[in-house]
């Protein structure tokens, strides 16, 4: 049980590790805040604003041989009283 334990924190923290490295790889900083897209009924805009873009390039040497699959992220509005957002990272089924 407690190997089991060890794997999942490894998965959680190499999931940390690539959206920090994407993060920086990005040429944006600024958080993509969907909803708004949405509420406009601009799906085809979120959707593509949406799409992870694979940060392996050979403009940045991060040593990466893995490919991310086809995913998207952005965070959606969950209570826009108080400004809170709900982050996500959807992978289609294969």
């Amino acid at each position: 049980m407690e190997t089991r334990r060890a794997m999942c924190w490894t998965d959680i923290l190499v999931a940390m590790a690539i959206i920090i490295v994407a993060s920086h790889a990005c040429s944006t900083t600024v958080p993509l805040h969907l909803s708004p897209y949405i509420a406009r009924g601009e799906l085809e805009t979120a959707r593509e604003l949406s799409k992870v873009i694979d940060t392996c390039d050979p403009e940045y040497d991060f040593g990466c041989d893995a490919k991310i699959p086809e995913s998207y992220a952005g965070f959606l509005t969950v209570n826009e009283t108080v400004g809170r957002h709900t982050f996500f990272w959807y992978f289609p089924a294969q």
